[in-house]
């Protein structure tokens, strides 16, 4: 257990450090390419996460939830029944890439080719390090994710610069999925297949079906937005508006897939082992963490937009960007809470279907009011950013709504309201800051801004921050005394 506690602190920094590459990917790839090779890009790769929503997610999270068993011998069993699937479906969708690609005088068969390609070499990749999670080989996991982001980095920039063409920018992204995917084949045991026990896979599918419904509520989401923008507004428009959408994401990501990658395995297990109390603990403690960290993300950025656009968005792309980064960034941090604080629920509950609630009503609710702003506000890319902030919002009520009714567990009041506080004081300091340079503006900012926040919390003894401040102190006495 100590060895875990100790490898399972490389995870927040290889998390950091691997979605920080990813992020200035994003943030480089605009300045290479044209706004119009970048929409294609973006939206191949909305569409190749949605393929892996519909086809991949469900074994992913089954991994993560079912892959170890009381009884060792169904863990056998059950490793192998989805090791079998993502291998079936990845062949299926490699030849519809290369038929795809046949057509590829059709823009929309471009991005399908594209997104197949995507989504294969991410799904199998993301499946490995499910593996690793699953048995708490964190070293491992940090090492491959951390790999496989700068091999992205350097290909995406290298392909981008030498050839402004969105296909083989994503052809060079999908090669690192597989290069690290190569290179850590023989890491988590062995990859021999037993054979395929009907009575395991029907098992596995019948929960593995609710989170694939569940995952393609949610993931359906953005491509959606993102063809509709294409279709009401210029491709141009569409692709700078896309960088809004892809940006805010990514930084929401950074933060939600590092808490649930950290505290949702040990959840799992203590469902498996049926430790109801402790269940109803660590989704409490899941809920106020995750809004702990989303929240001052999310207004931290927004207090900073205009000092972030200034370095790091290209003049072409602000006209359309700066209007909506705010209504991204707000809706990226209520749909980053719903499905890193609420879904993950429906999954250690053993409930995907019932999951299914939040996510339709987001989607429901974005493009109703997306299409209800373009009639009455003519088609703009703000119809869309405010769109999904009311989506984002009926989603997340729903689903907390409903979550308790399946599992009464706490909420941690006291500690929310800590932490809402802490994020208002950090918005208010950093509007004091100024600055005429952008640079060191963001820098003052960001480091005001986290200053006062960890302060107030660390001051209110939010969290039982005070606790985990004596613990750390008497371990590096205990350290200097060794």
């Amino acid at each position: 257990m100590a060895t875990r506690r100790k490898t399972a602190a490389l995870l927040p920094l290889a998390l950091l450090l691997a979605n920080v590459l990813n992020m200035a990917g994003i943030v480089v790839l605009p300045k290479i390419i044209d706004p119009s090779q970048f929409a294609l890009f973006s939206l191949s790769s909305s569409v190749g996460l949605f393929l892996v929503a519909v086809l991949y997610e469900w074994n992913r999270v089954t991994i993560l939830r079912y892959s170890v068993a009381v009884d060792p011998e169904e863990t056998v069993r059950r490793r192998s029944a989805l090791k079998r699937a993502n291998i079936a479906i990845s062949g299926l969708l490699l030849v519809a890439s290369c038929v795809s690609y046949s057509l590829s005088e059709n823009r929309y068969a471009l991005v399908f080719s594209m997104a197949c390609l995507f989504a294969v070499s991410q799904a199998i990749f993301e499946a490995r390090q499910a593996f690793f999670r699953a048995d708490f080989l964190d070293r491992r996991y940090a090492v491959s994710i951390i790999a496989r982001a700068l091999l992205g980095f350097c290909l995406l920039f290298v392909i981008g610069y030498t050839s402004n063409n969105a296909f083989f920018v994503m052809c060079g992204w999908a090669a690192s999925y597989a290069a690290i995917l190569a290179f850590t084949r023989s890491f988590g045991g062995s990859s021999a297949l037993e054979p395929t026990d009907w009575k395991t896979f029907s098992f596995l599918l019948k929960f593995g079906v609710g989170v694939a419904m569940a995952a393609i509520a949610s993931s359906l989401l953005s491509p959606l937005v993102r063809l509709l923008a294409a279709e009401f507004i210029t491709l141009s428009d569409s692709g700078k508006l896309m960088l809004a959408m892809d940006i805010s994401q990514k930084i929401v990501g950074v933060i939600g897939v590092s808490i649930n990658i950290i505290t949702l395995q040990a959840t799992f297990r203590a469902r498996e082992f049926g430790e109801h109390d402790v269940v109803k603990q660590r989704i409490s403690m899941q809920i106020g963490i995750v809004v702990a960290t989303i929240l001052p993300v999310v207004i931290g950025f927004i207090a900073v937009q205009r000092e972030f656009t200034a370095i790091f968005v290209p003049d072409v792309y602000r006209d359309v960007f700066l209007p909506n980064i705010a209504w991204c960034m707000a809706a990226a941090g209520l749909l980053g809470f719903r499905a890193f604080a609420l879904d993950s629920i429906f999954i250690v509950l053993g409930r995907p279907y019932t999951g299914m609630v939040g996510p339709v009503l987001t989607a429901l609710v974005t493009l109703t009011s997306a299409v209800a702003f373009i009639l009455f506000e003519g088609p703009s890319a703000l119809s869309f950013s405010k769109a999904l902030c009311l989506g984002g919002a009926t989603g997340s009520i729903a689903s907390i709504f409903v979550a308790r009714r399946l599992c009464p567990f706490p909420l941690d009041l006291p500690n929310l309201g800590r932490t809402v506080a802490a994020a208002i004081m950090m918005f208010a300091s950093i509007q004091l800051v100024h600055f005429d340079h952008p640079l060191i503006a963001l820098t003052v900012s960001v480091a005001v801004g986290a200053f006062v926040y960890g302060a107030i919390l660390l001051a209110s003894n939010a969290f039982g921050s005070h606790k985990l401040v004596r613990l750390a102190l008497a371990r590096v006495k205990r350290g200097n005394v060794t």
